[in-house]
This record gives structure tokens, C-alpha cells and sequence, in this order.
């Protein structure tokens, strides 16, 4: 693994002087994805314990936030398979 140039702090493959994500629009997408999750976890945590009267509405936002994580997972997944689609010959 190298560094990413365009983010210094960052350690992530780049291929042909590209960085990975370029190359994959679902890695890009699923990385989105993730730092917005964070930052509303990072709401969350901010909010414990949680009173009462708030339960049900942080319990669906750990809901909504479960489902954007499932599809991150699913982007990655995909992203997986178009890249190992383009290596094959037919």
C-alpha cells in the first residue's frame, strides 16, 4: 500500500498513480456513506445516556443508520465484482 497523495494523512492502494476510489465510483460512494454515519454516531454518543422520553427516536435513527451501512456494504460488494468482471476476458 502506498499513500494517497491527494490525502497525505491516508493510506490506501493507488494503481497507475490512481487512487483506488477514482477507479471504483463505489468505493467513492460507500466512503460518503461512511463518514456520514460516523459523524451521526458521533451525535449519537453525544446524547448517552439517552432520557426516556427520546428512546424511540434515537433507536430509529440506529435503525436508519444500520440500513446506510448495509448499503455501503452492498456498494463495496458491487464495486468488488465490476472489478474482478473487467480482469476476466470472454
Amino acid at each position: 500500500m502506498t499513500q494517497d497523495r491527494a490525502d497525505p494523512g491516508s493510506v490506501r492502494p493507488v494503481l497507475d498513480g490512481e487512487p483506488a476510489a477514482a477507479r471504483y465510483p463505489q468505493a467513492e460512494e460507500a466512503s460518503g456513506t461512511l463518514s456520514g454515519v460516523m459523524s451521526d454516531l458521533a451525535r449519537i454518543s453525544d446524547q448517552l445516556p439517552v432520557p426516556a422520553d427520546r428512546i424511540e427516536a434515537v433507536a430509529r435513527m440506529l435503525d436508519q443508520l444500520s440500513a446506510e451501512l448495509a448499503s455501503a456494504a452492498a456498494m463495496l460488494r458491487k464495486g468488488q465484482r465490476d472489478a474482478q468482471c473487467t480482469g476476466r476476458t470472454r
